[in-house]
């Protein structure tokens, strides 16, 4: 049984800050080290091994306030300072505990931003955390005292955390050293290692690197379950091969090196990973895991929540209430999930502890939703992940016999026949079947109840599945002389009153406009001027499901913008204001000449906003520029040096910074060593244009959910969907919004801000753009001082990689 961090950490609700150590103390918000002792021995003596989940890479962040705190069990840190005397090592070792001096300092405590770079991983900062430098032999000695003390009180095993994070050779100095103070080999101690793979990263801190020193966690394993649950679980067949097989995939895990779970807490709080909020789908996942044999089973058992961040039930900054479980796990409803005692779970535990070790065979499926394999003559489970029940005709390897289905019940009052190598039987939507040779009626264990009381009912979904975006652009060019234009539309019953809506218009380009309600139904339109129509001759134009924006002219629609969009160059100024600018308030002047030769004419424009650096412009024109040209000074010619060039990049943006308190001839385009702006928040526009204009497919009947998002993350922040539930007249419109964030910027100018197109959802069907991880530029990001918070819009195009910072 693996439980959460036991050392003291910062003060705090959400679950996240037990992973914020700011001593090594066994005093947390779970209880004393007295009772963390007595738990250890109670559970050993049970036959039950404790693995401790053990936080080496970091203290502590921005989740802090600046200045001396303390933790929950009143030990002083100073986070701003580095200063952390709690962490002292066995027997006071080091009575001063920790300094700045014991962490790295990579780039004057700069955040990761750039995980193609395998010093700025292990040396810089995470979600700005301090980063114990793990080579310092002070740190060494002060962790393997502390994974000591939890050896020697009885702990059986260790899940590091955040490992990738911590180079190879200190993990396994660690571990070693920590083996010669308990006197035994390192071999021997049971070591889980959080290593998060990603091929697109450094390959000095892929998973591989780690097996000499212990397993690794195989996150690929939940994202698989994840995207195929949600799509066809028939795609699972290969499964083992694909992530596991390395002559197949020079990234896999082999099975004995590989920890597997279809959520952690982690990946539980965010898109990406199937949770007890997927309903019966969570239990057929976990079900699949202890039945098909690769990796080492992990099983979640946690609490409901409505909030990612929220920690425990009834939870306070400083600790976690005692819960009765007996009592919080006689019913299915309350605050604790109590996955540990669900029916479905007892029985797969079971059936896994007996046909461990054996290969999945006899594969069946139908091609998308239903499965079934047996275990070497051992077991056969048969899985039913669609809304209609699977009546089937199964071959297996099973001995003839009748067996208890522990999927179902506890009891045995369900029972499979096995004939012949045969199974009839009707799988229930959305359940299994499983059964195994240790469980029969004579050798069943006899339950007085079918059911635990804590399993939940079985939760058929709704799989109609609708638009993000419920609404249409219409733009309508008459081809008679009509003073206003109404746009009359609807489906089935359910119309406009006539004449209906009045468009807006006519524009420049002679079109009228109107954005619509579609309900994300199939729609049909017709026009009028409030006494003759368009019609298309009595049969109206018809909108596919989905589809956002139309034209309609001479007579036929067609998908898309019909009218053009100009393109735009983007000027982002920082300036450090001089000495005299009290007075002086100075602008920005900009001139130049676009691709094409046209002049843009001078024009002075004012700062807009306040950064961590200074003053900031943003200006936007209308056009394609190589170059824009400005100068630093008031409209009345007092300026701060003289003419500058700025450069645009490829993403249409030209970014400069220029420092008002040195020399005036410098310009930078780069940000500068005191540039270190924070947000507390951070909104991210998404604009997207496709030119099939299917943002969602109706015509796909082949994916369930047909439609784009962008996936996204950054540093500080798990990946999750941003939906394109609206659009303007340039494409789909998502925002996605980030919290706690710090400026990193890599070499080549690009941010931590992941932007993947992907259609199915989480099937990730096709991703649009390329494999590889694409990256908003820093450039987007604006960051205001007053609020503390900062912006960022960008624009992607189908077909193509770059994130653009400028339309």
């Amino acid at each position: 049984m693996e439980v959460s961090p036991p050392q003291e950490s910062i003060r705090g609700t959400p679950w996240r800050t037990s992973y914020q150590p700011v001593s090594y103390r066994l005093d947390s918000k779970l209880g004393t080290e007295a009772e963390f002792k007595a738990m250890v021995e109670q559970c050993n003596a049970t036959g039950v091994g404790i693995i401790a989940d053990v936080v080496l890479h970091q203290t502590t962040g921005s989740d802090v306030a600046a200045g001396e705190q303390t933790g929950v069990a009143g030990t002083r840190y100073n986070g701003t300072t580095g200063d952390y005397p709690g962490f002292t090592g066995e027997s006071n070792r080091y009575p001063d505990g920790v300094t700045a001096a014991d962490f790295h300092d990579y780039n004057n405590g700069a955040n990761i931003s750039d995980y193609k770079n395998q010093q700025e991983v292990q040396e810089g900062r995470l979600s700005s955390m301090w980063d114990f430098d793990t080579s310092s032999e002070k740190v060494r000695q002060i962790q393997s005292d502390y994974l000591t003390k939890l050896y020697n009180m009885g702990v059986q095993g260790f899940r590091m955390d955040a490992v990738k994070h911590i180079n190879n050779e200190d993990m396994k100095a660690i571990k070693d050293q920590m083996a010669r103070k308990v006197g035994t080999s390192a071999d021997d101690i049971y070591w889980i290692q959080e290593v998060i793979g990603n091929a697109n990263e450094a390959p000095g801190i892929q998973p591989r690197n780690y097996l000499g020193t212990g397993t690794v966690t195989q996150f690929d394993y939940k994202s698989d379950l994840n995207a195929k649950f949600k799509g066809k679980i028939a795609a699972l067949k290969d499964l083992s091969t694909r992530i596991g097989d390395l002559s197949q995939n020079p990234n896999a895990i082999e099975s004995k090196d590989a920890n597997v779970f279809v959520p952690n807490w982690d990946t539980a709080r965010n898109d990406g990973a199937i949770t007890y909020k997927n309903g019966s789908m969570y239990a057929l996942a976990n079900a699949f895991m202890l039945a098909y044999d690769y990796g080492t089973s992990r099983l979640l058992s946690d609490y409901k929540y409505d909030v990612n961040d929220n920690g425990a039930p009834g939870a306070t900054e400083t600790a976690v209430p005692d819960v009765d479980f007996s009592q919080t796990c006689s019913t299915k409803d309350a605050d604790w999930n109590c996955q540990q005692r669900w029916t479905t779970t007892r029985g797969m535990i079971a059936f896994h502890n007996y046909v461990h070790g054996t290969a999945a065979e006899h594969w069946q499926d139908d091609g998308a939703n239903s499965i079934a394999f047996s275990c070497s003559g051992k077991g056969f489970v048969a899985i039913n992940n669609s809304t209609e029940s699977k009546e089937a005709e199964y071959s297996t390897t099973m001995p003839d016999g009748e067996y208890c289905d522990v999927y179902a019940i506890q009891d045995c009052s369900k029972t499979v026949t096995v004939s012949g190598g045969k199974i009839k039987a009707s799988v229930p939507a959305m359940q299994a079947i499983a059964i195994y040779g240790g469980a029969t009626k004579a050798t069943h264990p006899d339950f007085k109840v079918a059911v635990d009381p804590s399993t939940p009912d079985v939760v058929i979904p709704n799989n109609t599945v609708k638009p993000d975006d419920q609404t249409t652009t219409v733009w309508y060019k008459s081809t008679k002389k009509w003073g206003k234009v109404f746009v009359h539309h609807g489906a089935g019953s359910d119309w406009t009153a006539v004449p209906g809506e009045q468009m807006e218009g006519r524009d420049a380009q002679g079109y009228y406009k109107k954005t619509i309600d579609t309900k994300g139904e199939e729609h049909q339109i017709c026009f009028n001027d409030g006494g003759d129509w368009d019609s298309d001759n009595g049969k109206n134009y018809l909108i596919a499901k989905g589809i956002t924006q139309v034209g309609v002219e001479n007579g036929a629609l067609s998908v898309g913008n019909p009218e053009a969009v100009t393109g735009q160059t983007r000027l982002l100024v920082h300036y450090k204001p001089a000495s005299d600018e009290f007075t002086a308030n100075r602008g920005v002047y900009v001139w130049g000449k676009d691709a094409a030769g046209a002049e843009l004419a001078g024009q002075h424009l004012a700062f807009t906003g306040e950064d961590c650096y200074g003053k900031v412009a943003e200006p936007k024109f209308d056009g394609t520029f190589n170059n824009l040209n400005f100068i630093i000074t008031t409209d009345g010619w007092n300026k701060f040096g003289g003419d500058r060039s700025a450069k645009v990049a490829a993403d249409g943006t030209a970014e400069v910074w220029v420092d008002g308190t040195g020399a005036d001839d410098v310009t930078l385009d780069k940000a500068p060593a005191d540039y270190r702006c924070t947000a507390q928040k951070v909104d991210v526009t998404i604009h997207y244009m496709r030119n099939d204009g299917l943002y969602f497919n109706a015509a796909d009947a082949d994916t369930k959910v047909p439609q784009w998002d962008v996936w996204t993350w950054n540093f500080n922040t798990n990946g999750f969907a941003a939906k394109f539930k609206s659009h303007d007249d340039w494409g789909g419109l998502a925002l996605a919004s980030f919290n706690n964030y710090a400026y990193p910027a890599a070499a080549d100018g690009t941010s931590d801000f992941g932007m993947l197109r992907r259609y199915g959802a989480d099937e990730w069907k096709r991703k649009d753009g390329g494999d590889d991880d694409i990256k908003m530029t820093a450039s987007a990001l604006v960051f205001d001082k007053a609020t503390n918070s900062a912006k960022a819009e960008v624009w992607m195009l189908q077909d193509d990689s770059t994130v653009y910072t400028a339309r």
